[in-house]
């Protein structure tokens, strides 16, 4: 009898089927049996013993998104005691050139469309773009939390390529940032990251900021459902705001574990040319998993820059600090802080150091 009832499931399965069959073409069939597996995979991959992290590869009508996930699938294995199962999410519709590409990776990834190509009334001053990419943002992380069971994502922009240790990087902070409820997000970038102002040797150092921005940044699902409503543009912006952050800090790198190279993308040339170009990245491999990373702990964090803090020399006098500079007055390795007091005054000052400036949050 049991038998006879499998046998009946089994014709009602196929009837289903056949009947899905001609309501749907072909290609879309193929499409939601590839979903329905990647499902199926993500599922028993947050099942595992090792932790899981997704990345999230958000990309529009750029068939250099082929740059990006090259650099994933070349070092993703330089670290493997940590699953990083790939979601390429797609963005304005199916770009012929760029869909060819993300399908050329086959079942090394699961491809999802942001399914909302409506137009976005926006305030008149602020590009369509910005609103697009908050839009996509929300939906493909809504997406690999909720429906592919994501514990933790990296989100990657389509025009960023990974170095050797990125992978590592995460694998390595994981542990951190589960166990410290202070922690915001990790990040693989920093703003700051110029010749001349960077500090190369220092390439397994790592901080905490309060300043936040993505290019390569992981969140845990705990996480994105302590946040508020996602915002229609500048999400960026916004997670970085008091309201969002609760007092939580990001993890950041010295060196960036990201290299931008779309200078095509929707903030310009100009941002690309006079921020971008000019960032170093890290060309080497740093065992991160090994290293004991206990200093970024709030507790840890805050005495240790406490110190150095005090034990380093108030400059109050701008062009005398410089003049004692180009004299060598002051001994190689000493360490400089200055106060500010309002917005205005932190600009200016990023300007004299030539650092970035713009104030998010």
């Amino acid at each position: 009898m049991a038998f006879i009832r499998n046998r009946k499931l089994l014709i009602v399965t196929i009837v289903a089927v056949l009947l899905l069959l001609t309501q749907l073409d072909l290609d879309n069939f193929v499409s939601i049996f590839d979903v329905t597996k990647h499902i199926y995979s993500l599922n028993f991959l947050s099942r595992q013993t090792k932790p899981v992290i997704c990345v999230l590869v958000l990309a529009c009508n750029r068939p250099s998104v082929k740059r990006c996930l090259d650099s994933v699938f070349k070092y993703r294995v330089l670290t493997p005691s940590v699953n990083f199962p790939v979601i390429v999410s797609q963005d304005c519709g199916s770009h012929p050139e760029t869909t060819q590409v993300i399908k050329s990776y086959g079942d090394k990834i699961l491809h999802i469309h942001q399914p909302d190509l409506s137009a976005i009334i926006t305030d008149g001053t602020t590009k369509q773009g910005y609103y697009k990419q908050a839009r996509h943002h929300a939906w493909a992380l809504k997406q690999a939390f909720y429906e592919f069971k994501c514990p933790n994502v990296i989100v990657l922009e389509d025009d960023l390529e990974v170095a050797p240790d990125f992978f590592e990087y995460f694998a390595a902070t994981l542990p951190l940032y589960l166990q410290d409820t202070s922690i915001l997000c990790v990040t693989a970038s920093n703003l700051q990251a110029k010749p001349g102002i960077v500090n190369m040797s220092a390439i397994n150092l790592l901080h905490r900021t309060d300043f936040f921005f993505g290019w390569g940044w992981m969140i845990s699902k705990k996480v994105f459902k302590s946040l508020g409503s996602w915002p229609k543009v500048y999400w960026d912006v916004w997670l970085g705001l008091p309201d969002e952050r609760q007092g939580r800090s990001c993890i950041r790198p010295e060196i960036p574990r990201t290299k931008n190279f779309g200078r095509d993308g929707t903030s310009g040339h100009k941002f690309f040319d006079d921020l971008v170009q000019d960032l170093v990245v890290s060309k080497d491999f740093i065992p991160f998993t090994t290293l004991n990373l206990s200093y970024l702990l709030r507790d840890n964090y805050n005495r240790r820059l406490s110190q150095q803090v005090s034990e380093s020399k108030l400059i109050t006098n701008l062009p005398g600090f410089e003049l004692g500079l180009s004299s060598n007055k002051y001994k190689e390795g000493l360490s400089f802080h200055v106060l500010y007091h309002d917005p205005l005054e932190f600009r200016l000052l990023t300007k004299y150091f030539r650092l970035y400036g713009k104030t998010m949050g």
